[in-house]
């Protein structure tokens, strides 16, 4: 196999393509992202492409830094690898749309050894991000085996603020010793649902859908709950506690977050973005995305 470079690909225009999967291996045999290549990915998932991204050391060992960083749905500061103690693997439910949790105690056979002498794999161990620069909600879709005694984990769903949703995952599929095919399904159907691109969305706790998040909002609500006040036209806007029903819990939650010091509302919040949690409420109109 000859290693190009991948911006090389003339079909990697985000207006042709819908999903992106880069599968750069195990070490030692891994291929490795340059900054540029991983700064492209980023570009991609950005545009609105969904990514897979599989690599054992990407995340550790000479880290290519890039803009991918900011949307891989990875926890920095990055951990350490392991070493070659991957030889089984727990599924887990990521709780943003990719459950591989009735995947249990799979064998996982990628050793390197036989072919270069060296008995490290390297796999990074990959913690869900709580807090890119993205936006959105990351979580943890694979884990060591508990078999083993570890329970590090090694691959990672995000559904980010805007842009494209993010697998990335540092064991091999071709390790992966169950239905391979029923894991690739359900990574493509994770990746394919819809995405977020911007321009879209809403602004959770902006109720009245005028662009901002301040006392206006609480009191249009109050207004519609108790007053016979006008209803929001994005229901989800109204919805600050993200509880999937709008109530005078919301306005609590909208003027705590306000006055009281109780931290920012759930996603999207602060950038436009759609709604991480699935529930009955929807967003019929909001015009104050840029």
């Amino acid at each position: 196999m000859i290693r190009k470079q991948i911006d090389e690909f003339a079909c990697l225009d985000p207006a042709q393509i819908s999903q992106v999967w880069v599968l750069c291996g195990t070490f030692p045999t891994n291929f490795r992202l340059n900054s540029d290549e991983a700064n492209l990915l980023a570009s991609l998932a950005e545009a609105g492409a969904a990514i897979y991204f599989e690599s054992s050391d990407h995340w550790s060992f000479n880290h290519p830094i890039s803009t991918f960083d900011d949307r891989d749905g990875v926890a920095e500061p990055y951990e350490q690898d392991d070493n070659d103690s991957l030889v089984g693997l727990d599924g887990a439910d990521s709780g943003v749309g990719l459950d591989m949790s009735a995947n249990q105690n799979v064998p996982y056979s990628q050793d390197n050894q036989s072919t270069t002498g060296n008995p490290n794999d390297f796999t990074n161990i990959l913690i869900p991000a709580t807090a890119e620069l993205a936006g959105g909600t990351a979580g943890l879709a694979w884990r060591f085996d508990d078999a083993i005694g570890v329970t590090f984990g090694v691959t990672t769903a995000y559904i980010p603020g805007t842009g494209g949703r993010v697998i990335c995952s540092s064991f091999e599929l071709g390790g992966y010793g169950g239905d391979l095919d029923s894991v690739v399904s359900a990574y493509h159907n994770f990746l394919g649902d819809s995405v977020v691109t911007p321009g879209t969305g809403f602004q959770r706790g902006d109720c009245n859908s005028d662009g901002g998040f301040n006392i206006a909002d609480a009191i249009f609500l109050l207004g519609n709950l108790f007053s016979g006040g006008p209803e929001g036209t994005c229901t989800d806007a109204c919805d600050a506690n993200d509880d999937g029903s709008i109530n005078i819990a919301d306005a609590i939650a909208a003027l705590g977050s306000l006055f009281s010091g109780a931290g920012p509302l759930p996603d999207p919040f602060g950038d436009c973005g759609e709604d991480p949690t699935s529930d009955s409420i929807e967003c019929a109109e909001y015009n104050s995305c840029p």
